[in-house]
C-alpha cells in the first residue's frame, strides 16, 4: 500500500502512482526492462498469485526486483501535510500536478487558499520524507488515555483531558480520603464515614455517618427497643422514649409472664434433678459393684494371714499403699529362695552330745544352709485385674 495522494499538498503525477493500490508509490520496485515501478508491498503480493508484470505481462520473479532510488527520492521531496490536518486537496479535478508528464518540469504552485488548514487540523506541511519524524512530536495524534478510562485523546489535549476523566483520582471533602471520580458519588452517598446524614427514625438530628448506629442504639427517643421483660415473653417493642410508660400500663402482663416462666424453669429443673438423682444411684451401684470386685480379687491375690475381712474398707487401704509405693519397686521382680524339703527324721540313729565347738559349727552351718526369712516369696499367679495386682505388690513389699 503506497501514500493516500490526499496527503500531498499538490495532486502528484500519475507517473508516481501504483497501478496496483493506485496511491503514490511507497518504497518503489522496478519489475521489469520497461521500468514499471509499483510498491514494494504491492508486487510482492501480486508475486503470489501471478507471474508477470502487472503493466505488460512480461515475466518477472522476485529476484527480478530492484528498488528505484531516483524514484524514491523524488517522491520523498514532495510536500505533504500531516495525517491529522484538513485534506488541501478537492474533486473538482482543478489540480496542477507536481511535474508535467513529458518534461518533468515542476508545475506552478496551488493557490494559497486551496493549503488552507481547518482550525482543528495540524497545519504542519514539508516533504514527504520528514513525516515521520513529525508525528513523533505531532499534537494533534491520538493517544490512550494514561489514566485508563478508555478515551483516545490528542496529545495537546491531554492535559485538558485529565481534568475532567472519570478516572482521575479526586479526595473526598468530608473525610478526604481519595478515589477515582467516578467513585465520588457513589462513596459520598452510601460509604464516607463522615458524611452528615439525618436519623433514620427522623428524630431531627444530623450527624455524621460513622456515628448513626451509636445514636440508634443509645440515644435516639424514636428507634424502637426491647422490652425489660423480653425474656420472659413480652413481644412488644415501644420507642425508646415510651419504655417506661409500657412497663407502667403492663406491669400485670408482665408479672403473669414472669410467674410463667419462673413456673417452667421450675419443671425444668425438677426434672434435672431427678435424672441426675438416678444418675447419681447408677454410678454408686456401680461402684459397690466394683468395691465388691477388688475385694473378691484382694482375698484371693492376698497372703493367708492377711488381717482383711468382710468389714474391712479395702479402698483407702489400697489408695495408702498405692501413694506410699514408689514407682520403681513396681519395676522389680523378687523371687524367694527355695525352701529346702523336710526329712524325715532317723529314729535309728542316737543323736550324740554336741560340745561347744560343734554348737558353733553347727550355728555356721545353719546361716550358710537356711534361706534367708527377708527374702520375698516366689511370684504368685497374675491377678484377675490391675487393682488387685496393685494391692499385692505394695502389699507384699511392705512385709
Amino acid at each position: 500500500m503506497g501514500f493516500d495522494p490526499q496527503l500531498f499538498a499538490v495532486k502528484p503525477c500519475s507517473e508516481f502512482l501504483c497501478t496496483v493500490c493506485s496511491e503514490v508509490l511507497d518504497k518503489p520496485m522496478c519489475v521489469c526492462q520497461e521500468g514499471h515501478t509499483f510498491c514494494k508491498a504491492c508486487i510482492s503480493r501480486w508475486l503470489e498469485k501471478q507471474q508477470t508484470c502487472p503493466t505488460c505481462r512480461c515475466a518477472i520473479s522476485q529476484a527480478s526486483l530492484r528498488p528505484s532510488r531516483i524514484v524514491e527520492t523524488l517522491i520523498g521531496a514532495l510536500d505533504v501535510c500531516c495525517h491529522h490536518s484538513a485534506k488541501p486537496n478537492d474533486d473538482d479535478g482543478a489540480h496542477s500536478s507536481v511535474c508535467d508528464s513529458t518534461s518533468g518540469q515542476a508545475c506552478a504552485e496551488e493557490p494559497a487558499a486551496k493549503r488552507q488548514r481547518m482550525d482543528n487540523g495540524c497545519s504542519w506541511m514539508g516533504a514527504l520524507r520528514d513525516l515521520d519524524g513529525h508525528l513523533q512530536s505531532c499534537g494533534f495524534v491520538p493517544d490512550p488515555c494514561p489514566l485508563g478510562c478508555g478515551a483516545s485523546v490528542q496529545r495537546r489535549k491531554l492535559e485538558e483531558h485529565s481534568m475532567c476523566c472519570p478516572k482521575r483520582r479526586v479526595e473526598c471533602e468530608h473525610c478526604h480520603e481519595g478515589m477515582p471520580y467516578e467513585s465520588l458519588e457513589e462513596h459520598v452517598a452510601q460509604l464516607c464515614p463522615m458524611y452528615l446524614v439525618p436519623c433514620t427514625q427522623k428524630c431531627g438530628q444530623t450527624m455524621p455517618r460513622k456515628q448513626l448506629s451509636a445514636h440508634l442504639s443509645a440515644d435516639c427517643p424514636l428507634q424502637p427497643v426491647d422490652c425489660l421483660f423480653m425474656a420472659q415473653g413480652c413481644t412488644v417493642r415501644p420507642r425508646r422514649q415510651s419504655l417506661q410508660q409500657h412497663l407502667s400500663d403492663s406491669a400485670v402482663e408482665h408479672s403473669r409472664l414472669s410467674t410463667e416462666r419462673l413456673q417452667a424453669l421450675t419443671t425444668e429443673m425438677m426434672g434435672r434433678i431427678d435424672a441426675l438423682s438416678k444418675r447419681n444411684a447408677e454410678l454408686e451401684g456401680s461402684i459397690n459393684g466394683l468395691k465388691l470386685q477388688l475385694m473378691e480379687s484382694s482375698r484371693r491375690c492376698a497372703p493367708a494371714h492377711c488381717p482383711w475381712d468382710d468389714d474391712y474398707d479395702v479402698l483407702p487401704a489400697i489408695q495408702d499403699l498405692l501413694a506410699a509405693t514408689s514407682p520403681h519397686q513396681h519395676q522389680h521382680t523378687h523371687q524367694r529362695a527355695p525352701r529346702p524339703e523336710p526329712q524325715e527324721p532317723d529314729h535309728h540313729m542316737q543323736p550324740r552330745p554336741m560340745s561347744p565347738d560343734d554348737t558353733e559349727d553347727h550355728h555356721e552351718e545353719q546361716q550358710q544352709t537356711r534361706p534367708d526369712r527377708a527374702a520375698t516369696p516366689p511370684p504368685l499367679p497374675p491377678p484377675q485385674d490391675i487393682y488387685a495386682a496393685n494391692v499385692f505388690e505394695a502389699g507384699f513389699h511392705d512385709r
